[in-house]
């Protein structure tokens, strides 16, 4: 189950590898994406 502390250590992470700019606001976790008819 996704946590605070996990949102946390994402942003940090986005942060430190790939910078301040790229920080996302929001995060949301999801249990499966869509696929188009080829399956990707």
């Amino acid at each position: 189950e996704p946590t605070d502390k996990l949102k946390k250590e994402l942003r940090e992470h986005v942060r430190k590898v790939i910078g301040p700019v790229a920080t996302p606001e929001e995060i949301h976790f999801v249990n499966s994406l869509p696929k188009t008819r080829s399956g990707k």
